[in-house]
């Protein structure tokens, strides 16, 4: 399991590094949601944020640590536990900086790469395709209109196995009296 990150500092020296990260998009009671700026590497969790240093500041002000990262991965968004925000006096649009020496970045690559999943079975593996869970409501049906005609098909063959020569069903070459349908129609013989 994963061990929590650590405490973030109150604060850090005036030396620090620091690069330009993000920008505060919302913020609700102690937690600030933030937009990575564009063409930068995502952060993972528990990188260490900061507010911009200010001129004539003893310390860098710290913001907090990442607590989740969620979004595309081309324009992540961080949450971010920040405590009081009158007293760190953070607006939305605000810009917010990383310092490095403290924190982690995702490689894009590699999350792209990676396949996806939730892992939602026993033990964290993979569940039965029958347990699945789809995001897609599309994809779902798709799956199941999918596995009821393999079902059937299955269920055919099984049945044509056992069932007496000739048909079956009632007889016949099992076409309805006209043939193929005939003249301008379709299947259906409404026409096209």
């Amino acid at each position: 399991h994963e061990q929590p990150a650590p405490e973030a500092p109150a604060s850090l020296p005036v030396g620090e590094q620091l690069e330009r990260a993000a920008a505060v998009v919302s913020l609700l009671d102690d937690m600030a949601v933030l937009k990575a700026l564009p063409g930068l590497p995502p952060l993972a969790e528990a990188s260490l944020l900061c507010l911009p240093p200010s001129s004539g500041a003893e310390a860098v002000q710290v913001l907090g640590r990442v607590a989740e990262i969620f979004g595309p991965v081309s324009a992540p968004l961080y949450s971010v536990r920040v405590g009081d925000t009158d007293r760190l006096r953070l607006s939305v649009g605000d810009e917010v900086f990383v310092a490095p020496a403290h924190s982690s970045f995702l490689a894009p690559s590699a999350i792209k790469q990676g396949k996806g999943t939730d892992a939602s079975g026993a033990d964290d593996d993979e569940c039965q395709l029958d347990e699945q869970d789809f995001s897609d409501d599309e994809a779902e049906a798709e799956y199941r209109r999918k596995r009821k005609l393999a079902q059937a098909a299955a269920a055919g063959s099984a049945a044509g196995a056992s069932a007496p020569a000739g048909g079956g069903r009632g007889g016949g070459k099992g076409r309805a009296a006209g043939g193929k349908g005939g003249g301008k129609g379709g299947r259906d013989g409404k026409g096209g």
